[in-house]
């Protein structure tokens, strides 16, 4: 995408010196940044590795507070008050 973009400028500047070689530079650029967009919009990211520290999988995840208010009324609901 960088490249694209410094083809871009190229372009724009390239117009005012030399109209046919600023105008190629600017529809290459224009296309290789919509390709390198489309790329890493629709190709998939890297593998997710499990997480682990002396051999045991971390887990990192922890319940948020909608979550904790639910449990905590589900148990509130079982017991039975005196």
């Amino acid at each position: 995408m960088l490249t694209a973009l410094i083809l871009v400028i190229v372009g724009f500047v390239g117009m005012r010196v030399h109209p046919a070689f600023g105008r190629w530079m600017l529809v290459g650029g224009v296309i290789l940044f919509l390709t390198a967009f489309a790329l890493s919009f629709f190709s998939r990211g890297p593998a997710k590795t499990e997480k682990r520290w002396r051999g045991r999988p971390l887990e990192l995840h922890q319940p948020g507070l909608g979550e904790r208010l639910r449990a905590r009324l589900r148990r509130g609901k079982r017991r039975p008050r005196p």
